[in-house]
């Protein structure tokens, strides 16, 4: 891509990503989504690089890298280990009843303090196991060696040199952005 501002930037990448929206909506031919999310990928490289300017490359740098990260907190979890979770948000405007609005108040105080949360009932059974089938034949496509039945080839993914993290930024396969459009 060619040098542009910031702010063209952040307008290329926010067309890109409701181009991507379209697509899914309609049930875009797969070949042109694939060519949309290798144009977003590449313009998020671009606004990171914009963004990023001429500052210091720390993954050069195990110990810097890890110095930047912040300390560790411990999750709270409910009775079974899982991480506690919230009842869904019924949707846009003011809760209908106390319980509602604790509920949303507890859910946006957990995501300040932890930078995430779960929310129960977000997406049914049917859409989960598709999410799972989507996210696993992606990684398998990603990481050669790597089989969703065999914990011995969990190796094969490349989060080593991310501390875990995905490579890419973001995914945007049909079933994830499915869900990132579901009305709930």
């Amino acid at each position: 891509m060619p040098a542009c501002s910031l702010s063209v930037a952040e307008a290329n990448y926010a067309a890109i990503i409701e181009r991507l929206k379209a697509l899914s909506k309609t049930g875009g031919d797969p070949a042109e989504l694939k060519e949309c999310q290798q144009t977003l990928k590449a313009a998020r490289k671009l606004l990171h690089d914009l963004v990023r300017g001429d500052k210091k490359d720390i993954t050069a740098d195990p110990a810097a890298a890890h110095a930047a990260y912040p300390d560790p907190c411990e999750i709270p979890v409910d009775k079974d280990g899982f991480t506690i979770s919230f009842s869904c948000p019924c949707g846009p405007g003011a809760p209908k009843d106390p319980d509602e609005a604790n509920e949303r108040a507890a859910a946006k105080a957990f995501f300040e303090r932890y930078g995430f949360v779960v929310f129960r009932g977000a997406l049914d059974s049917e859409r989960c196991a598709a999410t799972r089938e989507e996210i696993w034949s992606v990684l398998e496509n990603q990481n050669p060696g790597l089989c969703r039945n065999d914990p011995d080839t969990y190796d094969a993914m490349s989060g080593a040199l991310t501390y875990g993290l995905a490579n890419d930024a973001a995914q945007f396969t049909t079933q994830i952005v499915r869900n990132r459009q579901d009305p709930r």
